[in-house]
């Protein structure tokens, strides 16, 4: 497995993002806008053969792919240790074996959504007909923005319910409710 610190030597100059901007006023076709973003995707892929290659060359195929799954887990581990704290703060400690296990079932959630998002994607971008119209949703709607939250914190409590005690996912359930109804407040603000 990875030890500490290892994360610091995987991090390289070589590991920043390709950015395109347009010219300023420009407003280009179609195609080249077709081309520039195939372009993009091509420099991204190249950049990610490139530091997967440094890293395997760093650590080794074994370590490479623990530092994947590692950093696959990041948010579901942070959203875990605040479900940790939020129930010891209200005396319904986890046991530290759950976590390893809690954690798993977070990821498999996570990851099931997000293939379920990607093949949505891929349909829609086929002419699938009315799967178009749920993914052409404004990115800046605040609604749809809060209905996928809690969609996904339901998905979550569903994903460790097996876990927790009837208390435990009730006070987990209150403090996801509380983080929506704090977002629905600065919405209307």
């Amino acid at each position: 497995g990875m030890k500490p610190g290892d994360e610091d030597l995987i991090m390289s100059e070589t590991m920043q993002p390709v950015i395109w901007e347009p010219q300023s006023g420009e407003t280009p076709d179609p195609a080249t806008v077709q081309e520039q973003r195939r372009k993009l995707q091509q420099a991204a892929n190249e950049l990610r053969q490139n530091n997967e290659a440094e890293l395997t060359a760093l650590l080794g195929p074994s370590k490479t792919q623990a530092w994947k799954e590692y950093q696959s887990t990041v948010g579901m581990r942070y959203q875990l240790d605040h479900m940790r704290s939020t129930l010891e703060a209200q005396g319904l400690p986890l046991t530290d074996e759950l976590t390893k296990p809690m954690l798993k079932a977070l990821a498999a959630a996570q990851k099931a959504e997000i293939e379920a998002r990607n093949a949505a994607a891929r349909q829609a971008a086929s002419g699938t007909p009315g799967l178009v119209g749920t993914l052409a949703a404004d990115g800046n709607n605040m609604e749809w923005h809060l209905e996928q939250t809690k969609k996904r914190n339901q998905r979550m409590l569903d994903a460790i319910s097996s876990y927790l005690t009837y208390e435990q996912r009730t006070a987990i359930e209150r403090e996801q409710q509380a983080q929506v109804k704090l977002q629905e407040a600065q919405v209307r603000i």
